[in-house]
């Protein structure tokens, strides 16, 4: 093989394996904040049907001054230990899943445009809705 032949060859294969991560890195994706991504609900709807679930729950609810706030703090209501640090989002992550499966086990549910909801990922939705 000639030296021009592997680098074209090196190169074409660098560009093949960094696009995609270059793509999946560089563009705006509010979906890896777990205060915004309802994981469960994500299986079964896209991120617009989503926000349109927050916007809706928001509209039922009275008019709250700081919305944002209030839902990052209804969702993180019992969370002991939060930091902004991006490797507690998977820890955060997991402790939001316990957080809804408690939820409805409690009967804490709310019924939004048709989707029977946890309290906690009706906030996600609004939050969401709001970004």
């Amino acid at each position: 093989m000639k030296r021009a032949q592997f680098i074209r060859i090196a190169a074409a294969a660098t560009a093949v394996l960094a696009l995609p991560a270059f793509y999946y890195y560089s563009r705006k994706n509010t979906c890896r904040n777990p205060l915004l991504r309802p994981t469960a609900l994500a299986c079964f709807c896209d991120e617009q049907t989503i926000r349109k679930i927050g916007e809706d729950y928001i509209s039922a609810k009275p008019v709250i001054s700081d919305e944002k706030r209030t839902f990052e703090e209804k969702i993180l209501k019992g969370y002991n230990g939060f930091s902004s640090q991006e490797t507690d989002d998977i820890r955060i992550s997991n402790w939001i899943e316990d957080k809804i499966r408690r939820d409805f086990i409690d009967g804490r549910t709310v019924v939004v445009d048709g989707w029977v909801l946890s309290e906690t990922e009706a906030c996600q939705c609004a939050l969401l809705s709001l970004n």
